[in-house]
């Protein structure tokens, strides 16, 4: 077993910087976050603190509470509670030369040699005194001050009595040691009538997390760590006794709530009644794992138990399970040990590879990631922190140059003019330095963290020349996700791209379906391949289609040798950021329906002339993006200049030969002129160099200084559906035109508007907005907010371009001034405690402290709320604004079953509300043709061709085939859709071989809208056995 570095994140404060790496020579510098720690410590370790402001972060503070034995710590610093340290009658202590004292914590010593009883309130005295041979009072108990102070840590002082002069007190040190817990005091020295003791306890460490992950023998990690709560605590209920709850957080304290107090100090556990509350055991240790192993974690050093004999303790076990089931008591033994099963799947293990010479090898593809070329010998990357720290970095080898006189360094701080070395270079592998003080983190983002990868051609031209381009579709550092109705699977899709391998996603490098078993507790073993990427898009029955083949090998002996998947595209030009639904697995065959806008044609080819090749794409060599202008060519762009001159231009193609002539990509005309400038010819060569996305159009007219004119369309990044068309810029003197195009197709950075944990998905895609932003005004303060992507521009607002969110004042006229931003869509949500976030950051100077605005959005679910709207919380003295979003689009869906009874009106118990289907049968029946085949579809009458059924399908002349009676309603509140599956039909001829009944089932998708008087059915997909519907109407 190796050795392991251990990090201490124990920290009592926090600090977050985010910057970007830069270096002058380097085109495409990387990027990562950092973030750096810094908790108070020793005054005379001041300088090791890289933190600029050492005076506010970093000070020795002191803090007393009088009369008591609990000690808070201002905000979540820690919490102090020595009163288990109580003895019923007192401690014994003898000094080295004889002396004989007695001691008690929180209480007066009782049943005393001194000759007190607990009537006299002292809690020290020295027994026969060597003056005059009397006891004497030392310590008065109401006289007491606990203090802690962050140089010399817990002290329990007790002032003599009043009346008695040359009694100086007691001075009790308590030392942390977290193996102790409770000890012996020790008698150390008498000053000046000062009598000073000594006791190490575990109660005198303050209450910070412990490590919580733990390695087996074969290098699998466990890492209980996201069990641990920040806000409240894990709830347990004693089921024989309904009134006994149990309080548990896991390797931490538990968090202090309104409604009970547990006693003690750095308190892991305890149990509570209606009139009491016990101690179930201290946070000293993290978890451990057996040779057998099993995964455990005690708590010990809890309240005494009834017959005084042993002390109550916490036994945890933990079992690898896919779905979280929490805590659960099982029984408390003989010597007070409350036992507790906890299957969780964060108990299963994660395998921990270690590589060396800066190579690692991934274990379930055997992938080798190569980190070597990131090393840059003679030349250091560099970064400048917001706070104005810089940091030099190397990566797999020392810095160029010595950190402050330290040569083995690999990161450097420098900071009010000091250099620290906080990185070195091990033998054979990169580590980070760090001490009991401070932490850094680095994310860096590489193709070289990136798994072989398999990419097809994601244009395809139908017969009627019209373009099709999936291309917006393809991810090539995420994935696109989807989880099946029962939540027991979890799709990762790519288009024409494998699947991004990463955390949470370990599947096969060429596959471009993944499915993830949820059911499996093995980790390595719940990712299959559906299908792999082989060829690019193509025309099935006039539907769009992705087909990936040759995935794992199918175990269901009627199915095909391998798993295949099948994406089945529909236009819809509204659908902007949606996502794959799967409709149906058959047979080992995954069927997904994907509406999109992506799927809409671009243009037509037959418009393209000789000089350009269709292409109108550019390759970021540095991250291997491509840009994709193509949906650029659909309008003639028409805009006016200075001077009355009016400008017209086409993208990657030429204008029309009547607008000025033939070969002309731009042109230029005059009010009431015959002038026609050519500005340069169209051609599709798209370029992309030093970060810039362009077009150059040259060989115009030619000029008076014997050059021919030319045109540089400039395309900058722009929010969805926004692109506000060409605008000049200025004309140069040398002919040549400047024009800038604000466009979403020059977004290389877009982020998933998806958060995720591993197990859980929440899609916050339909909250992004295309036309108009979110808005909260308060007071003269107006803030303009989208999701995911920036907000959208309008005439008078000012926002720093890129924002996620911003401010301005409103002035008495309605005026706008003052924008900021309130940060950047840099990042995609996450999931903290089941609640997606959302945090832009990096925003505008914060005009308070040295560091930038920043926002956050807590999406909570309110299935009565719609898309909902931001609220503002608070905002904080670093300039943080906190918004709390009420939506259902984070709810979960709800399904029910509907009977007869119902009388086809579909009641949905949450909202209280209902969905009245007689309006969609005004004319008995639906009757569609699709692939040759006639369907009917009416959703509230028995008495049609159907016999019965909702949907059927028509055989010959007479006979039919029924697509299901059952009916299940599920309320999809993400996607807002009423969705009818309709089960038991007949008996499915063409598939049912050998015996198996597999039966016809349809599933109807109702669409909300306002403008259809009724609706009108349209068949989207039809596969062996499923059909699926979309009807979109009123619905009342």
């Amino acid at each position: 077993m190796m050795e392991r570095s251990v990090f201490d994140f124990r920290l009592a404060r926090q600090r977050i910087w985010e910057a970007k790496l830069s270096n002058e020579n380097e085109d495409q510098p990387p990027q990562y976050m950092f973030i750096a720690m810094c908790r108070h410590f020793d005054s005379e370790d001041a300088d090791k603190c890289p933190d600029t402001n050492a005076s506010a972060y970093c000070r020795p503070l002191l803090y007393n509470e009088t009369g008591t034995c609990t000690l808070e710590l201002p905000g979540d610093s820690g919490r102090f509670d020595i009163q288990p340290l109580r003895r019923p009658t007192h401690y014994t202590i003898q000094s080295s030369d004889g002396r004989l004292f007695e001691l008690n914590f929180c209480s007066p010593i009782s049943d005393s040699r001194c000759g007190f009883t607990s009537l006299d309130g002292v809690s020290v005295c020295e027994v026969n005194a060597t003056t005059g041979g009397k006891s004497r009072a030392i310590g008065i108990t109401w006289r007491s001050v606990l203090q802690y102070i962050e140089e010399k840590g817990l002290k329990m002082i007790y002032h003599g009595p009043n009346d008695s002069k040359g009694t100086g007190g007691a001075e009790i040190t308590l030392v942390c040691n977290e193996n102790i817990t409770f000890g012996e005091p020790v008698f150390k020295a008498e000053l000046d009538n000062l009598y000073k003791f000594e006791l190490e306890t575990s109660l005198a460490c303050l209450a910070w997390p412990v490590e919580c992950a733990v390695f087996d023998r074969e290098d699998n990690k466990f890492d209980l760590g996201q069990l641990r709560k920040t806000d409240g605590n894990w709830e347990v209920t004693d089921p024989g006794q309904g009134k006994v709850r149990f309080h548990i957080n896991i390797c931490g304290a538990l968090n202090p709530v309104k409604t009970y107090v547990c006693p003690g100090a750095n308190v892991g556990a305890c149990r509570t009644n209606s009139s009491e509350s016990t101690n179930l055991g201290s946070v000293t240790t993290g978890p451990k794992i057996n040779a057998d192993g099993v995964l455990t974690l005690h708590y010990t050093g809890g309240s005494p138990c009834e017959d005084g004999r042993f002390r109550h303790s916490t036994h945890i076990v933990f079992h690898c399970l896919r779905v979280e089931n929490g805590p659960r008591f099982i029984k408390q033994s003989e010597d007070c040990v409350s036992s507790f099963l906890w299957e969780t799947p964060v108990a299963c293990p994660v395998k921990y590879v270690v590589g060396k010479n800066c190579q690692v090898r991934e274990p379930s593809y055997s992938a080798v990631f190569d980190l070597r070329p990131l090393h840059r010998p003679g030349m250091d990357y560099s970064l400048t922190t917001e706070q104005g720290d810089h940091y030099r970095v190397n990566i797999c080898g020392t810095l160029d140059e010595p950190c402050g006189g330290y040569d083995n360094a690999s990161i450097c701080l420098t900071s009010g003019g000091r250099q620290i070395p906080i990185g070195e270079q091990g033998v054979g592998q990169f580590t980070i330095a760090k001490d009991d003080r401070c932490n850094f983190y680095f994310v860096w983002n590489t193709a070289l963290a990136c798994t072989p990868s398999k990419e097809v051609e994601c244009i395809i031209t139908d017969d009627k020349g019209e373009v099709y381009d999936l291309t917006s579709l393809s991810l090539s550092s995420s994935n696109h996700m989807n989880i099946d109705r029962g939540r027991k699977h979890k799709f990762f899709i790519n288009v024409c791209h494998s699947v991004v391998f990463g955390y949470g996603s370990m599947c096969a490098y060429n596959a471009g379906v993944c499915m993830e078993d949820l059911k499996k507790p093995n980790y390595h073993n719940r990712f299959h391949n559906l299908g792999e990427v082989s060829e690019g898009p193509k025309f099935v029955d006039g539907i769009l289609t992705l087909n990936y083949d040759s995935g794992e090998i199918c175990s269901d002996p009627q199915g095909a040798p391998h798993y295949t998947s099948t994406i089945n595209f529909y236009c819809d030009p509204t659908s902007v950021e949606t996502t794959p639904q799967l409709l149906v697995d058959q047979l080992c065959h995954y069927v997904f329906m994907w509406v999109t806008s992506a799927a809409c044609p671009q243009r037509s080819t037959r418009h393209l002339d000789s000089n350009s090749t269709g292409d109108c794409t550019a390759t970021n060599p540095a991250t291997n993006f491509r840009f994709n202008l193509i949906q650029l060519k659909e309008t003639v762009n028409h805009f006016d200049g200075p001077n009355g001159f009016h400008y017209s231009l086409s993208i990657c193609d030429n204008l029309d030969d009547s607008v000025c002539g033939s070969m002309a990509g731009a042109c230029r005309t005059k009010d009431n002129s015959p002038l026609k400038e050519v500005l340069g010819i169209g051609h599709s060569n798209l370029q992309y160099q030093d970060g810039q996305l362009f077009l150059n159009y040259s060989g115009g007219k030619l000029c008076q200084k014997g050059t021919r004119q030319s045109t540089r369309v400039q395309f900058m990044c722009g929010a969805e559906n926004t692109t506000q068309g060409p605008k000049l810029l200025e004309e140069l003197d040398d002919c040549s035109t400047l024009i800038a195009w604000n466009t979403e197709l020059a977004c290389e950075h877009r982020i998933l508007c998806q958060a995720f944990d591993g197990d859980n998905l929440v899609d916050l895609s339909p909250l992004i907005s295309f036309d108009n932003n979110y808005e909260v005004t308060v007071n003269r303060s107006r803030f303009f907010v989208n999701v995911c992507r920036p907000v959208l521009p309008f005439t008078g607002l000012g926002c720093p371009p890129g924002s996620g969110a911003c401010v301005a004042h409103v002035e008495e006229d309605g005026e706008l001034t003052q924008e900021f931003s309130l940060g950047y869509p840099h990042f995609s949500p996450v999931l903290d405690k089941g609640e997606a976030v959302l945090k832009y950051m990096l925003g505008s100077p914060c005009p308070v402290v040295r560091t930038q605005m920043s926002s956050s959005f807590h999406f909570k679910c309110d299935v009565s709320a719609g898309k909902g709207a931001p609220v503002l919380k608070s905002i904080t003295q670093d300039c943080q604004y906190q918004f709390d979003w009420k939506t259902s689009v984070v709810c979960p869906s709800s399904e029910q079953v509907v009977s007869d009874s119902d009388n086809y009106v579909l009641r949905n118990k949450e909202l209280n509300t209902a969905i009245d289907l007689r309006p969609l049968c005004k004319h008995d029946v639906h009757k569609v043709i699709k692939g040759g085949k006639t369907f009917y579809l009416n959703l509230c009458s028995s008495k049609t061709t159907c016999d019965g059924a909702a949907v059927c399908r028509q055989t010959d002349s007479s006979s039919y085939d029924s697509y299901g009676e059952n009916l299940e309603v599920e309320f999809d509140y993400a996607n807002n859709l009423t969705k009818l599956l309709y089960t038991s039909g007949s008996l499915c001829h063409k598939s049912a071989g050998n015996g198996v009944d597999i039966n016809f089932s349809a599933e109807v998708w109702l669409k909300c809208d306002p403008t259809a008087d009724e609706g009108q059915a349209e068949i989207v997909a039809v596969s062996l056995y499923f059909t699926h519907f979309t009807s979109e109407g009123k619905l009342n």
